[in-house]
């Protein structure tokens, strides 16, 4: 072998071992598993490598990870359990984070999920969730019962919004209209003042026609 092919043949070897040791690295293995599985990518990042981040035991890194998560969208549905346990189990502020950095911005294959989350026993969890399928509209019809239950929450705010979010729907939601005229008499001027608009939007003829009077705030 001539000293040329030699030299050649070293690099070669070289290149393969520098290769082959930077994908035994994690950031390497991270990649390559990203690749193969036809993952979103955020950050350098395949959406398993976030998933995982999701658990570290800095919140900060928890906060980054949702952030990526929700920057790739609709791509990254595969995250909908795990942001579902931070929403669930993290301190308010990140519980709030994977809500609307999270599962608001993956779209509507998160939204059999928030409307679970609508049935949570802490009220701001149940708000929350009704304010991100608001967010996500039309597309988010599945959820129109869950949000005429949420009429009858017994926190004025929590009713409020779920009338806010059926408006965002706009004619999606038309099923909802009995429930928004009768939230009309609410006891809550907020609550009022937001089933009207929400008819206003959903059905303007339905409001016209309603019987039972709007009280302004």
């Amino acid at each position: 072998m001539s000293r040329r092919k030699t030299i050649w043949l070293m690099l070669g070897l070289a290149c393969t071992a520098i290769l082959a040791g930077g994908l035994l690295l994690s950031p390497g293995r991270d990649f390559v598993h990203g690749v193969v599985n036809n993952e979103a990518f955020a950050s350098g990042r395949p959406l398993s490598y976030w998933v995982r981040q999701l658990s570290d035991n800095d919140s900060s890194n928890r906060r980054a990870a949702i952030d990526a998560i929700g920057h790739m969208g609709r791509d990254a549905s595969a995250a909908v359990p795990a942001l579902a346990s931070i929403a669930k189990s993290d301190d308010i502020a990140l519980r709030t984070w994977a809500v609307s950095n999270g599962l608001e911005k993956i779209g509507p294959a998160a939204v059999p999920t928030l409307c679970d989350m609508m049935k949570d026993q802490d009220r701001r969890l149940r708000t929350i969730a009704i304010i991100a399928v608001g967010h996500i509209g039309p597309e988010a019809k599945v959820a129109v019962p869950s949000l005429v239950k949420a009429l009858k929450d017994e926190f004025p705010l929590t009713r409020a919004m779920a009338a806010n979010a059926l408006g965002d729907m706009g004619s999606a939601a038309k099923d909802a209209v009995p429930a928004l005229i009768e939230a009309l008499q609410d006891k809550n001027g907020g609550v009022r003042n937001e089933a009207s608009l929400a008819l206003k939007k959903i059905d303007p003829k339905a409001l016209s026609k309603a019987t039972i009077p709007w009280v302004p705030l």
